[in-house]
Formats: C-alpha cells, structure tokens, sequence
C-alpha cells in the first residue's frame, strides 16, 4: 500500500504494531489520514481508535481497511471516514486517500502494519 501512495506522491508512515503507529501519530502526526487495519494481531482496530481519539491535538480522519463481511458496522463503530474492503484495488486506495491529503498541508499518513 505505502508504495502504490508512493507513486501517487504521498508520504506515508508505516507502523509494525498498534502502539508503534501510537507514537507515530504522537511524534510523527499530524496525518491526513490514518488507514487502520481492523485485526491487528491481539487487538482490533476498536482497540487503537480508541486510544488514538484519547490523544491531545487534531485527530486524522480514520480509513477503515478490512476484509471483514460486516465492515460498514466496524467503520461507524469507532467513527472512521471511510472503508475500504479487502481485496481493493490499489487505485480506489489512492483515491480515498487522495480526498483527504487534498485538504492537508502535509499530504502523509499513518498506517498501523495490516495482517493481509
């Protein structure tokens, strides 16, 4: 995914766990937008919004990523912006992600490790 936005010219951060992609957004952030697996190993994504809306200073939009059947309850459960189910094509992820780097200084993003 970080090199299909590459391409796209959007730099992107890229984290190996929930708490990894934490610090990101507390040193690396602000984003445009954050995309968010919704299985993360031993947590889901519910786990990291939550702890991410609980920190201080604005807050990137959410993009759910997921091959859950019911991804459209997972996005409004935590208040993500948007979804994308797995398989995507890669176009339609630099599209959702092109919406939001338009309104942003600093076209980046975060994007917790997905488990594929």
């Amino acid at each position: 995914m970080a090199d299909a936005l590459a391409t796209d010219g959007i730099d992107t951060s890229v984290a190996g766990s929930p708490a990894h992609a934490l610090v990101l957004c507390a040193e690396a952030g602000p984003f445009a937008v954050v995309l968010l697996d919704w299985w993360l190993g031993q947590s889901t994504g519910r786990d990291f919004a939550m702890a991410y809306r609980l920190m201080v200073g604005p807050a990137a939009p959410i993009v759910v990523v997921t091959g859950e059947d019911d991804v459209v309850a997972a996005a409004v459960e935590i208040g993500a912006a948007g979804f994308l189910r797995k398989p995507f094509d890669l176009d339609e992820l630099c599209d959702m992600v092109g919406r939001f780097a338009k309104g942003h200084s600093a076209a980046s993003l975060a994007a917790p490790a997905t488990t594929n």
